[in-house]
């Protein structure tokens, strides 16, 4: 009693469950807490399942015909063009029509005006001709038209005795003529700036229609006139 010396000891606090909570923590131990709150995620039903195959094969499906659409779409309009440039035909340049008009072309303007054209026929005053007068044994006479292309690019003469119309005639009576019986079409390209020439043959004898030979031409003065579109030219000879 003396030990205690009039003082009260304070009341000890029960620490036996605190104490064993951090020994069993200290020793590794888990302690045996609540059960947790969280749950495990559901598994989807097989319904959900095919729904969603479902869709992703509809997405598929959806991406490949927009894939396939375009690609459609890219060879039409190619097509298109392509068929579009093939209609377009490339503007044709007029086709000057006299000596003069070609005279103020250029020579790239003249080769575009004649660039995919068949050649033409010359113009009439483009051509220009000459005669000579050659004696031949028989009393025949050889009249030879000269024809020049004057015109500056190539282009088609008839050469038949129809086009190069010769008339052999005595003062003002026509004696012969070589369209009364004309030979086969002869038409030949004659280049820019160059010459030909055609023999005409008279027989020296009469005619003025069909082919056949008519009486022989009396001794004098006759003229051969030739004339090739609209070009003539002329000359006088003697009949002996």
């Amino acid at each position: 009693m003396a030990q205690n010396n009039g003082r009260k000891q304070a009341p000890k606090t029960k620490s036996a469950p605190r104490n064993a909570a951090r020994s069993a923590s200290a020793s590794g131990k888990r302690p045996t807490a609540a059960k947790s709150n969280r749950t495990k995620a559901k598994r989807p039903t097989r319904g959900q399942i095919m729904v969603r195959r479902v869709v992703f094969s509809l997405l598929v499906l959806a991406l490949a015909g927009l894939v396939i659409w375009g690609a459609w779409a890219a060879t039409k309009a190619i097509t298109q063009s392509l068929t579009q440039n093939s209609k377009v035909e490339p503007t044709a340049n007029p086709v000057p029509t006299s000596s003069a008009e070609w005279a103020a072309l250029d020579e790239q303007e003249r080769l575009m005006a004649l660039k995919g054209r068949a050649p033409e026929v010359c113009p009439a005053d483009s051509v220009k001709v000459s005669v000579d007068i050659a004696n031949r044994s028989g009393g025949a006479f050889n009249v030879v038209a000269h024809i020049t292309n004057d015109f500056p690019v190539p282009c088609l003469v008839d050469t038949t005795d129809a086009r190069i119309a010769t008339v052999i005639t005595s003062g003002d009576e026509t004696i012969w003529t070589s369209a009364s019986c004309a030979g086969d079409s002869q038409t030949l390209l004659l280049p820019a700036g160059e010459e030909t020439s055609r023999t005409i043959v008279w027989p020296g004898q009469h005619r003025t229609s069909g082919c056949e030979a008519g009486d022989k031409a009396k001794p004098g003065v006759y003229k051969a006139r030739v004339s090739v579109g609209g070009a003539e030219d002329s000359a006088t000879f003697e009949v002996r």
